[in-house]
């Protein structure tokens, strides 16, 4: 009798185990889903804050020479873009994962880039570097932005 109370036991730890170790197994699944869950908000949600901003923006932007006065409507509404797009590099640069680095990578810098493209753009982001853009966060994006559209800010200036 007491060999077969062994034997049970030794069958409940066993069981108690592998009840664990598939706890933990299943724990790790729902830790990644929730995890690309939160990339895909994050994402909807920059994108979503980017739509409002651009609604806003002046319908010459794009031409090449055009510029705007410090303070007006116009530049005020590429000021925004610019801060917004320093939350999009905050967001996916520094908070550590893959998934949100590869979106600045593959989407944001490009986007940021071809922004570096348009005089009216160019400007504001300078005018902010000079006068704004001063904690140490803020310079980093700078930094990182003058890296990125390195070619793009020479052959804007030919």
């Amino acid at each position: 009798m007491k060999k077969g109370r062994i034997n049970l036991e030794l069958i409940l730890s066993i069981a108690a185990i592998v009840i664990a170790a598939i706890s933990v197994y299943v724990s790790h699944i729902a830790i990644a889903q929730n995890s690309q869950i939160a990339c895909f908000q994050a994402f909807m949600d920059l994108r979503a804050e980017f739509a409002e901003i651009y609604k806003s923006f002046p319908p010459d932007y794009r031409l090449k020479g055009v510029t705007y006065p410090v303070d007006s409507p116009e530049w005020n509404s590429i000021k925004r873009y610019w801060y917004h797009s320093f939350n999009e590099w905050i967001i996916t640069t520094r908070f550590g994962h893959s998934k949100l680095h590869d979106l600045w990578n593959q989407f944001y810098k490009t986007a940021i880039c071809d922004a570096f493209e348009k005089d009216s753009m160019r400007t504001v982001f300078y005018g902010l570097k000079v006068s704004e853009f001063k904690s140490k966060m803020e310079r980093q994006f700078v930094l990182e932005v003058e890296t990125a559209c390195k070619n793009r800010i020479e052959g804007a200036a030919k």
